[in-house]
């Protein structure tokens, strides 16, 4: 059964990045974000630690979606 959307944080992202499983993350949700701050945090400022290499692969980068602008 597939859920409908998540948002996901870089915590699942290594642990799923470190266990082989990252394809886990399309196979539950129909449609999944991962904000960008959260994409600078696992492949930029984590660069050579779990997840950066995986996730820094061109097929996650369409899901990667700016963070909202906070409310005044």
């Amino acid at each position: 059964m597939l859920l409908d959307r998540a948002v996901i944080n870089a915590g699942p992202l290594v642990g799923l990045s470190m266990a082989g499983q990252l394809d886990l993350l399309p196979a539950l949700f129909t449609e999944f974000w991962i904000p960008e701050a959260v994409y600078q945090e696992v492949v930029v400022a984590g660069l050579g630690r779990p997840g950066a290499d995986a996730l820094s692969d061109s097929r996650w980068i369409a899901h990667v979606r700016p963070s909202p602008s906070a409310d005044r």
